[in-house]
């Protein structure tokens, strides 16, 4: 299945009040994932893959390839981000994730901007974000990012 582009973030507009539908899988899920996808949880990621209701984005895309050892695992990462719809971003989605990182700095916080992108591309695509990373439990104190449970 070739992967489709869902919105472009550049709209401007944000209406947070819908709840999430789908669920933006950051980098750290999948990594523990591809070691063991029998570890807890590894039969709910799969089931909800088959469903169509995982997605993914550029960001995930590249870590994911970057960090993978060999033509074999590179070509397994395609194939499984393949399964999935990408959300796009384009200028105005950086800019928000500029504005985050510069709100949560505000409050003593450094968090990667990769994370403030991604935390930004769930908001405004209105999908639920899961992460085992603890720098998106802190931009969820300060923006309105729906986490999905570990459990």
């Amino acid at each position: 299945m070739k992967r489709r582009r869902l919105i472009a973030s550049d709209s401007g507009s944000r209406d947070y009040g819908a709840p999430p539908r789908r669920t933006l899988v950051d980098t750290s899920v999948w990594i523990e994932y591809l070691r063991n996808p029998a570890l807890p949880g590894g039969d709910r990621l799969q089931s909800r893959l088959k469903k169509g209701a995982l997605v993914t984005s550029g960001v995930v895309v590249a870590e994911l390839l970057s960090g993978a050892r060999s033509d074999r695992d590179r070509k397994l990462v395609e194939i499984l981000l393949d399964a999935m719809d990408s959300l796009d971003c384009g200028r105005g989605a950086w800019a928000e994730a500029g504005r985050l990182s510069a709100l949560l700095g505000d409050h003593g916080l450094k968090v990667p901007l990769t994370d403030c992108l991604l935390a930004v591309l769930a908001v405004e695509n209105r999908v639920s974000l899961f992460s085992l990373d603890r720098h998106f439990g802190l931009i969820a104190r300060h923006y309105p990012l729906e986490l999905e449970d570990r459990g």
